[in-house]
This record gives structure tokens, C-alpha cells and sequence, in this order.
């Protein structure tokens, strides 16, 4: 979101560097002030797994809402990406078992965060991943009666959108996560993006099925990863899950890293008034989706 910027901070209060998410309620678009950013904040603030970024604290005053996070030291995915061109086979198995760890344990709390990419990848003191920015995520997405809730909120980056999203159609939004996930597991161990996200009908055209590039860095286990994600259609995306648990099998689990203890939120609740009543359609203007220069230089 634009109208918002992100600064680095000495707390002490919670005795540690800390990131700000600053948003600006003039600059802002009234929709993002009054949906998007109250869901954001009832999100991160039951969010506790040591590869997501720990919400600490929001404030808001007359003129601005302060997001209080964990500071990651390391910057993001997509930095590694620019600086080492790719990603080692060592480095890309760990990280994508954390940001599946991150993404399992969002689903499975009926979170889905709708813009998992490598720019919301961050890195903390120890090179572990901490997935961001859940400013398109949203709860209560739970089954009920056998049946998975859809979204109509076409939102993220053009290059890790599933096919449902660039065209347009209701969709599974856990599906959609890990249908980016795969963009990021081909982002690293290739060091470029599977489509250009510059021509819009082209990648509508070709986004249906995955682009192998002519080389391989994979072993056995990596290639079974790409494969589960690089044969998917629209039509196979739910088997896409069971097919990276399988190939992940062999892979070890990440050890826990320090999770902050529970945060004190001093907020006013008139923020979050009718949000739940909005409807969960927006304007394309207002969604963020934009375009993913990976090889572009910070």
C-alpha cells in the first residue's frame, strides 16, 4: 500500500530494534482504512509461530495508525536473490520448508495471507524466513459443511497470482497460497520469476502451465518439489499440498527460533467498527496487485 512506509525503531518498552508500519489515514484509501487494515491488525495480532513475523503493538492517533513488528536484520528473499543470483540447493530446501511451516500453520488457524512472495520473505539475525505483510490476508476461512469459502478480492503481485486471480474468478484462497509458494521455490533455485508479469494478456495466456528452464541445479528431492508444483494446472491444484508434504518428507523441520511473548494492543476498537459487514469485493485500483522486478538492483 503506497500510503504507507515502514521505519526501524529502539523500543524500550520491549527492549529490542523493532519495524514500524506507519500509515498515513489521509493518504490512505478510505476501503484499505476501514477493511483492509483493521483485518490486517485482528490477523497479525493472534499470530504466534517462530517463521512469521511477531506483531507487537498498534497505535493510532489523530492523523496515523503505527504497526509495531518484529525487526528482521536480513532483509528479504528477494535481496539474497539480487545478491547470490540463485539460491544453493542447502539454503533452498530449508527456506521453503519454513515458509511452508509458515503457510500450514496460517491455513490451519483459517488464516490466508493472499500475497506470499519473495519481498514479504524476510530474514531474521539467523537467515530464518519470517513471512510479512498481511495486508491482503484474512481469518475465519475455515471449511464449513465440507465446502471451502471463496474470495473475489484479486489482490497481490502479477507474477506469483494464481490463474484464477489474473483472470478474474472466485477462488480458493489457500490454493492461491500455494500456488505462490511454487513461484517462490522456482524464484530461488532458478534466480528468475517462471512468467513476465509485463504483458498482461500474455501471462494470462501462459500461467496455466509452469515454464521449465533448459538447466537444473535440483537433486532428487528438489526435483520432486518442482515437479508437484511445475505439472499443476488450474484443474490439479488440490494435490498440491499433498505432493510438497510428500517431497518434503525427507526434509528436516526447522528448529524454533524466539517468539515474543504475548503483545498489549492500544488501539482504539472504533477502527475496527463494520468491518465484518463489508463485503469482500474491491475495486482492482485498490488491490496492490503490481508488477515483480526480480533482477532489479535495491
Amino acid at each position: 500500500v503506497t500510503c504507507s512506509r515502514a521505519q526501524i525503531a529502539k523500543s524500550d518498552r520491549h527492549d529490542c530494534q523493532v519495524a514500524v508500519k506507519i500509515v498515513s489515514k489521509f493518504q490512505a484509501p478510505g476501503e484499505y482504512l476501514t477493511k483492509f487494515l483493521p483485518r490486517e491488525i485482528e490477523v497479525v495480532k493472534g499470530l504466534k509461530h517462530p517463521n512469521l513475523i511477531h506483531f507487537l503493538q498498534a497505535i493510532e492517533t489523530t492523523h496515523r495508525v503505527y504497526i509495531i513488528m518484529e525487526f528482521a536484520q536480513n532483509g528479504s528473499l528477494l535481496d539474497v536473490i539480487r545478491r547470490d543470483t540463485y539460491i544453493d540447493e542447502l539454503r533452498s530446501r530449508r527456506w521453503f520448508r519454513q515458509l511452508l511451516d509458515a503457510i500450514d500453520y496460517c491455513h490451519e488457524h483459517g488464516i490466508v495471507h493472499r500475497d506470499v512472495k519473495c519481498e514479504n520473505l524476510l530474514m531474521d539475525y539467523r537467515f530464518n524466513v519470517k513471512l510479512s505483510d498481511f495486508g491482503f490476508a484474512r481469518g475465519q476461512m475455515k471449511s464449513k459443511n465440507g465446502e471451502w469459502p471463496l474470495s473475489t478480492t484479486y489482490c497481490g503481485s502479477y507474477a506469483y497470482a494464481s490463474p484464477e486471480i489474473l483472470r478474474g474468478i472466485p477462488y480458493q484462497p489457500q490454493l492461491a497460497d500455494i500456488w505462490s509458494m511454487g513461484v517462490v521455490l522456482y524464484a530461488m533455485v532458478y534466480g528468475q520469476l517462471p512468467f513476465d508479469d509485463t504483458n498482461y494478456a500474455h501471462l494470462l495466456k501462459v500461467s496455466r502451465y509452469m515454464p521449465r528452464p533448459v538447466y537444473s541445479m535440483y537433486t532428487e528431492v528438489e526435483t520432486n518439489l518442482s515437479d508437484a508444483w511445475l505439472e499443476t494446472s488450474v484443474v490439479a491444484q488440490t494435490s498440491i499440498s499433498d505432493r510438497f508434504i510428500g517431497a518434503l518428507s525427507t526434509i528436516p523441520a526447522t528448529k524454533e527460533s524466539k517468539v515474543f511473548d504475548e503483545c498489549v494492543v492500544s488501539i482504539d476498537p472504533a477502527i475496527f467498527q463494520g468491518n465484518e459487514r463489508s463485503k469482500d469485493v474491491v475495486d482492482e485500483d485498490n488491490t496492490g496487485i503490481k508488477k515483480t522486478d526480480l533482477n532489479a538492483k535495491p
